[in-house]
């Protein structure tokens, strides 16, 4: 009976034994797929415990996890430093066939040397992330697409951050303190002109909640919760507030579309939040509008069809019936191939504050100003400067005062927890000073000391000229339909171009884009625009100085082939070679570089 008793003893221990490895691994599963549904929700700090318990039981050397982890601390303020250890570890095995989702997965994609550049980078660790960026356009030299044109924005902008750190613009940012700051992250402040009524997130365990405080003799009220009042769910963000106070404008998000929204202070509280309007609002993403005093004229950031690349920012007038107007695009002077968001005019419409991508930046999004100019162009965005500009994504500055100084959340040592609202003022120069110009790294003329003219000039050694090389024979690149992005083989030609420039330092040259006949004229000129400058980021990233290349758009205007067929049928392989740049010398022309035109076959030919 002992026996028999020990014999089902062991069975049932067997048994246990089975199933626990099972049960284990579900429940392991399970974790898993809790940190997958917060990271893809962008609930990174959610995300991050839960790969943390994956991480520690058995998959310490698994480089997705590690891949995982690394970018969920990307997206965590005061922490983001902590992901480069994760995708170091991440980069060392990778694949070109990443399984999203899997818990087996034991490899990262190639664009973990993206995110592992945007961390050095954060980090100020700007060679590390050069090479980084460098490293992943390697593994991807033969694909094209927005990842590798952000890629080489981003090492332009690290040589840029080098560049303006050397020269920080002297502001003054205080935290406002209690009781508008908390340990909770305090984000996106939008402020009347007065500076009396303040509007902010305060992001809240399970939902984001938005505040209003108002100053009294000098300090900030204890915030009223007003999310209730516009009924916004938790899923709304302030974006602007008139000047006088009482007319907020909001986003509203979710994971497919994004809209306007505006509610009026009335009896004491905030209406109920409406639409702003179907000419501004579309099936695309639209977020960050601000409004003129006079109440004329919007602008806000779009990624509808038509723009120049990614978000880019619009204008509308108000028409005598009250609606909002077609929406403009602010075209080329502001807008890039790659984004442009939180337009801020100010009351006077004058000056427009904006985030940017694509500009000269230091990396990431940086801040920017454009004066409106008499004729109603805008003029060159400028860069607002280190500190206020960082090698992190930097958005929202709230300008008042005429951009004078403004409010902005930051992650600051010292600050109350998360992220603070801050007031910053740009502080004037108190004397006269020669500053030196901040110039873009590419650029190829160096700063030197006066000359001494009490000394004798020497009389310089009589130096043969340099013999030229081989003619360097170049010809105009091809696109994809309805892109502007490099192929491999453009870029092959564009090699050929910087080789060039870099023999022959008066070499000049202008990049015209060209398109198909299919779209509207207006369309095919900014498409022809952004592919000329797509060209032109190329170039600069390869360290040729801006101001020698100019920009310009024959957008449909100019084609080399037949868009149709005599009976009036498509004709894809003619249109094909009018999707195009073309190369002009327009100074220094020494006959090193030959620009050949396409051979086109004859049936073809325009």
């Amino acid at each position: 009976m002992r026996k028999q008793i020990s014999g089902i003893f062991f069975f049932l221990l067997l048994v246990t034994l089975e199933a626990f490895p099972q049960a284990a691994g579900e429940a392991l599963q399970e974790v898993f797929n809790d940190a997958e549904y917060f990271f893809m929700q962008e609930f990174y700090a959610d995300a991050l415990p839960e790969y943390m318990k994956v991480y520690k039981r058995g998959f310490a050397d698994n480089a997705s996890i590690n891949y995982r982890i690394g970018i969920c601390y990307l997206n965590i303020p005061g922490q983001k430093k902590e992901a480069i250890p994760y995708l170091q570890k991440a980069s060392q095995n990778l694949t070109p066939s990443y399984k999203e989702g899997n818990i087996k997965e034991n490899k990262a994609p190639y664009d973990v040397f993206l995110y592992l550049g945007n961390a050095y980078r954060i980090d100020n660790q700007l060679d590390n992330a050069i090479k980084a960026y460098e490293k992943y356009l390697e593994l991807m030299k033969n694909v094209s697409n927005e990842m590798t044109q952000f890629a080489l924005q981003e090492i332009n902008a690290c040589k840029n951050a080098t560049e303006m750190q050397k020269h920080p613009v002297p502001v003054s940012k205080v935290n406002l303190g209690k009781p508008v700051n908390s340990a909770e992250a305090n984000y996106k402040p939008v402020v009347s002109q007065d500076e009396s009524v303040l509007i902010y997130v305060n992001r809240l365990k399970f939902y984001d909640a938005i505040y209003m405080s108002r100053k009294i003799n000098g300090k900030w009220s204890a915030p009223e919760n007003i999310t209730e009042q516009l009924q916004s769910d938790g899923d709304q963000y302030p974006c602007f507030l008139t000047p006088d106070g009482t007319q907020l404008f909001l986003t509203k998000e979710d994971q497919f579309n994004s809209d306007i929204y505006t509610s009026a202070f009335s009896k004491n509280q905030w209406n109920k939040s409406r639409l702003v309007g179907k000419t501004i609002n579309s099936k695309f993403w639209e977020s960050h509008a601000s409004v003129t005093a006079d109440g004329n004229h919007i602008y806000f950031a779009s990624n509808r069809n038509g723009g120049l690349g990614g978000m880019d920012i619009y204008r509308s007038d108000k028409l005598p019936n009250g609606d909002w107007g077609p929406p403009v695009n602010l075209g080329p002077v502001i807008n890039t191939s790659l984004n442009e968001d939180c337009p801020f005019i100010t009351p006077d419409g004058k000056k427009l504050f904006f985030s940017s991508q694509g500009h000269s930046t230091m990396g990431g999004f940086d801040i920017f100003c454009s004066s409106l100019k008499e004729d109603g162009t805008w003029d060159e965005p400028q860069n607002l400067g280190y500190p206020l500009n960082t090698t992190d994504d930097d958005l929202f500055f709230y300008p008042v005062q005429d951009g004078k100084a403004g409010y902005m959340a930051l992650y600051e040592e010292g600050g109350l927890g998360d992220d603070d609202i801050y007031r910053i003022e740009f502080v004037p120069e108190t004397k006269e000073e020669k500053v030196p110009q901040i110039v873009p790294a590419e650029t190829e003329k160096a700063v030197v000391p006066p000359l001494d003219t009490t000394q004798k000039p020497e009389k310089p050694p009589v130096v043969p000229p340099p013999a030229l090389p081989e003619k360097i024979t170049v010809h105009p690149i091809l696109f994809g339909f309805n892109q502007a992005l490099l192929t491999a083989e453009a870029r092959n030609v564009l090699d050929l171009l910087v080789r060039a420039l870099q023999l022959n330092n008066d070499l000049r040259v202008e990049i015209i884009g060209h398109t198909d006949a299919i779209g509207s004229d207006e369309y095919n000129m900014n498409l022809g625009k952004k592919r000329a400058e797509m060209v032109k980021l190329y170039l600069t990233n390869r360290n040729i100085a801006p101001s020698r290349i100019t920009t310009s758009s024959m957008g449909e205007r100019n084609p080399v082939a037949i868009n149709k067929n005599p009976d009036g049928s498509d004709n894809p392989e003619g249109r094909k070679y009018n999707r195009r740049a073309d190369f002009k010398i327009i100074a220094g022309d020494n006959g090193l570089l030959i620009i050949e035109p396409f051979q086109i076959p004859a049936s073809l030919k325009k």
